[in-house]
């Protein structure tokens, strides 16, 4: 199979020389399953921040796209809430020349330059534009709260059940939920990631 046999060569080519601040793999022996993980690049409102993906081959793969997902919450004007990635590498700017590395360099040059012409999330493409210092301390916050290693932030450790009870309670905390809410009426119903 040309799949397989592409996708062995990408984790040994992984493996040899990963991309800058990026790595990724499969899950145990299931080829077509990985994970991913990024760290927010310097000089971004990301920076500090430790992202992870969901990536899935098609059998079709390279002559197809992978479906790749944020699992780490992140404020992004091109990102979903639920994690999809609006960029034009994932479709019709797809080629089987393109490999996971190449893809994983690319959203993290996302994560420097915003695409505020082809939004995901229209709400905060329009903050960007017209407040761009609002969106970065925003993004900030986001990071901070969702993206930051355990010992920085002692919550990313709690469940979700206790993090949201934890959640009323706090002053700081009421400002995300009112940003959340805020967006929610711009944002889409998330299509899943189907899981293998």
């Amino acid at each position: 199979m040309a799949a397989i046999a592409r996708i062995k060569k990408e984790i040994r080519d992984l493996r040899k020389n990963p991309p800058a601040n990026c790595s990724a793999g499969p899950v145990g022996d299931n080829l077509y399953k990985w994970k991913a993980m990024i760290l927010g690049p310097e000089d971004t409102p990301y920076h500090g921040g430790v992202f992870y993906l969901d990536i899935i081959l098609p059998p079709e793969y390279p002559f197809h796209p992978p479906e790749i997902a944020f699992k780490t919450k992140i404020y992004h004007l091109n990102i979903s809430d639920w994690g999809s990635i609006c960029m034009d590498t994932l479709g019709s700017a797809w080629s089987p020349s393109i490999t996971i590395s190449k893809l994983l360099l690319t959203i993290s040059t996302l994560l420097c330059d915003p695409n505020p012409l082809d939004p995901w999330n229209k709400a905060r493409a329009e903050i960007y534009q017209k407040d761009r210092a609002k969106y970065d301390e925003d993004a900030r916050a986001y990071t901070r709260k969702h993206a930051m290693p355990n010992w920085d932030n002692p919550a990313m450790e709690k469940t979700e059940s206790e993090q949201s009870d934890s959640d009323s309670d706090s002053d700081a905390d009421s400002d995300y939920e009112d940003l959340e809410r805020t967006e929610q009426s711009d944002s889409e119903s998330p299509t899943n990631i189907q899981d293998v």
